[in-house]
């Protein structure tokens, strides 16, 4: 029988009290459900098919990856599982934001992404880079990016990932070489030592397994240095997403590597 994390007791250490403040609600989940489905439902048979499970969620859990309730469900066991396990000791975290320059996929096409070749492609570049006892947990994102110079905006998977394996600098060379940069992707790797909080433990577990996307549009800010802004999905993309999430699953948007029996996590189906 396959894990249910929508049965599964969270750490009872960790206290939903703790968790960010932009941590969606039971209520927020709902509604974006109900969104969801309207967008859902403009987009083709696969759409609708996708709407009506969605729709029935609050009768009996879908455990689609897509819904906003199951993955408000998931992302309380994620995230009190890892922010619990990290806390166990808490040296030597890193988090790591990695940006493939050459994922990039039209608007109607996100279908195409193979997520599980780029799952397998990552999983042999870290048995490469660090020792066996290297813990990495992540999952994967999603942003559109809107560019300045009249181009069609771009779906841009990504990965973020928690790792304790050695440091940062030795990090920093086994990605660097992988993911080289280019004009739209000036920062293919970031790395930034996690926080020692219990606030900062459950921010980043939450994060690295996100429910909210968005449209990136380019900016620069009072010194003229470039960046980007956020803005909320426009309902199509939003359903658009949603049909890859749904085939993704759970365990498909999850990276692990690593064993550690104090963390079952790591080894669930």
């Amino acid at each position: 029988m396959k894990f249910d994390f929508r049965d599964a007791g969270r750490n009872v250490d960790v206290s939903e009290s703790i968790f960010p403040a932009k941590f969606e609600t039971a209520k927020q989940a709902q509604e974006a459900s109900q969104r969801l489905v309207t967008a859902l439902e403009q987009i083709g048979k696969s759409g609708r098919d996708l709407a009506r499970r969605i729709q029935k969620c609050s009768l009996r859990p879908c455990r689609s990856a897509a819904c906003p309730i199951c993955l408000r469900y998931f992302r309380l066991w994620w995230g009190s599982k890892i922010a619990a396990y990290v806390a166990i000791d808490p040296e030597d975290w890193y988090t790591v934001n990695v940006v493939p320059s050459e994922l990039f996929f039209a608007v109607g096409e996100l279908d195409r992404f193979r997520w599980d070749h780029v799952k397998d492609r990552l999983r042999k570049q870290i048995a490469r880079s660090f020792p066996n006892g290297a813990i990495v947990l992540g999952g994967f994102d999603y942003a559109l990016q809107t560019f300045d110079d009249g181009r069609h905006p771009k779906w841009r998977p990504h990965i973020y990932l928690l790792i304790e394996a050695g440091g940062k600098e030795r990090i920093k060379r086994a990605f660097d070489r992988h993911y080289p940069k280019d004009k739209d992707t000036p920062t293919p790797v970031m790395i930034t030592e996690q926080g020692r909080t219990d606030k900062d433990r459950i921010a980043t577990a939450t994060y690295s397994f996100k429910s909210y996307f968005y449209d990136r549009q380019p900016r620069r800010d009072k010194r003229g240095n470039a960046g980007t802004e956020k803005s909320p999905l426009e309902p199509s993309h939003q359903a658009e997403l949603a049909l890859l999430l749904d085939r993704q699953g759970f365990l498909g948007r999850m990276i692990r590597h690593g064993s550690n029996a104090s963390l079952p996590l790591l080894t669930t189906r």
